[in-house]
């Protein structure tokens, strides 16, 4: 019976790949951060759901 291929990463690692001098939140303002960019995505995509949807790209 032939292995199961091993994962190129070890798994429960993160990697994160963000610019040089980008500093990380944590906390409440993470929170709240998170929260405010969700409300924005859901506010331009709540349009194109249902039956009468519409396209958008922005």
């Amino acid at each position: 019976m032939a292995q199961p291929a091993q994962p190129a990463q070890p798994i429960g690692i993160p990697v994160l790949i963000l610019k040089e001098g980008t500093q990380r939140t944590t906390g409440r303002d993470a929170l709240r951060t998170n929260i405010m960019a969700v409300r924005a995505i859901s506010e331009t995509l709540r349009t194109t759901l249902g039956p009468r949807g519409m396209d958008k790209i922005r």
